[in-house]
């Protein structure tokens, strides 16, 4: 079924419920607890009190774990405290250090200019250490008065799942877990470094099983009399177990060579350095943009911000009919939600929808393969080290690379 530790699953469908009355302040679940239980509270800070119900004290139980998975997103900042609530970006650390209290300052709010809608550098460069401006500057701000939301900050969308819950539950559990081996040493070292990795919760929980051999390969199928055959189906040599995927399998073998693959990646620490095209309706080329954004976290809110910058461009130029055309299903999706995205994207998407207002536009997911003029043009800002705008010719190797993109797109299947 997916889960193993019905105990943790059972309190990830409990935070579920939490989740929702956090969310959903005016169901029927959230006005009964409310008045019998925190009537001047709100359920995360409600004690759990005298003769409670089996289900209320069970509420209580999992509300650890919404605590801990609970994030602030920024919207004009009246309704979240500087000191006291989780609102940096990352997924540990969200509170502010606190070396000194200011108490003139108390929401965050305090901390942005209202007429540009931007942080207030000078400010925050008083308050607070390096590394958290730092932090702060890349948390992207909404124009006018939005709404601070509670967001879920192990999921993109940032909506709870009991999936999400339950696998930050496994994975804390593992973490508190000290596996010894069959000759009674304490291997603790490797896990150690496996879980202070820096990559997705459910790849270390893949290493973790495979390291005890707690994958469905048909040797361990065929254990569990589950099936009858144990070679390998890809290529019919040897016994298909962990150590043979692994290291033994010819077909396989070429697949972990292939993965062996160098592609540019985004630094955050270097900030994002981005191509905007402009083509007419017969693929010409008619005008180029590159343009540095600094302070962007990642690459989901890069390309938000590029889709944003096109928009700007193209309204400064007088189109009033444009057709946007990015790689990323993500941040296309997220534009889609309209009001109801949760994600980090939400202040670059609600500015997005506001310039969408003077176009009749068409966001258009393209395989990077066919886009692959917008990536010539970034890297050519960079190799000359300047960020500038081509209203007539453009670079040769931009021109060549669009004439691949309208071939491949031409040719597609």
């Amino acid at each position: 079924m997916g889960f193993k530790d019905l105990v943790l699953f059972n309190k990830a469908l409990l935070a579920k419920q939490i989740w929702r009355i956090l969310t959903q302040p005016k169901c029927l679940l959230a006005k009964v607890l409310k008045a019998r239980y925190y009537p001047h509270s709100d359920i995360l800070t409600a004690n759990v009190g005298s003769y409670p119900s089996f289900t209320w004290r069970s509420i209580c139980s999992a509300r650890e774990l919404v605590e801990n998975g609970l994030l602030w997103w920024v919207g004009s900042g009246p309704d979240i405290n500087i000191w006291n609530d989780p609102w940096l970006p990352g997924k540990e650390n969200n509170r502010v250090s606190i070396q000194q209290i200011f108490p003139n300052w108390t929401t965050v709010n305090q901390l942005i200019i209202c007429g540009t809608f931007t942080w207030n550098e000078e400010l925050l460069y008083n308050i607070f250490d390096a590394d958290t401006v730092k932090r702060i500057l890349s948390i992207p701000i909404a124009g006018g008065r939005s709404e601070d939301l509670r967001v879920w900050k192990y999921e993109g969308s940032g909506e709870y799942t009991v999936k999400s819950g339950y696998r930050v539950l496994s994975t804390e559990h593992l973490q508190n877990t000290t596996v010894t081996i069959s000759d009674g040493v304490i291997e603790s070292k490797f896990y150690n470094s496996l879980w202070a990795l820096h990559i997705p919760a459910k790849i270390k929980i893949y290493i973790w099983r495979l390291s005890n051999n707690f994958l469905p390969h048909l040797c361990n199928l065929v254990r569990r009399k589950l099936c009858v055959e144990i070679v390998c189906p890809l290529c019919k040599k040897g016994p298909e177990d962990a150590d043979y995927l692994m290291w033994s399998c010819e077909v396989l073998q070429s697949v972990w060579k292939s993965l062996n693959i160098m592609v540019p990646s985004y630094d955050p620490s270097t900030g994002g350095n981005f191509g905007v095209s402009k083509r007419n309706s017969a693929g010409d080329i008619v005008g180029a943009e590159t343009y540095l954004f600094k302070d962007v976290t990642d690459a989901f809110m890069a390309e938000a911000r590029a889709c944003e910058r096109a928009l700007i461009l193209a309204a400064a130029l007088g189109f009033r009919r444009v057709i946007v055309e990015g790689d990323s299903l993500t941040v296309i999706k997220s534009i889609k939600k309209r009001q109801n995205e949760k994600s980090i994207l939400r202040p670059i998407t609600q500015h997005i929808l506001s310039l969408e207002t003077g176009f009749e536009e068409i966001y258009l997911f393209i395989p990077r393969l066919v886009n692959n003029t917008a990536h010539t043009l970034a890297m050519e800002g960079r190799r000359r080290h300047e960020f500038r705008v081509w209203c007539d010719e453009v670079p040769e190797s931009v021109q060549t690379s669009a004439l691949k993109d309208c071939e491949a797109w031409n040719h597609r299947p």
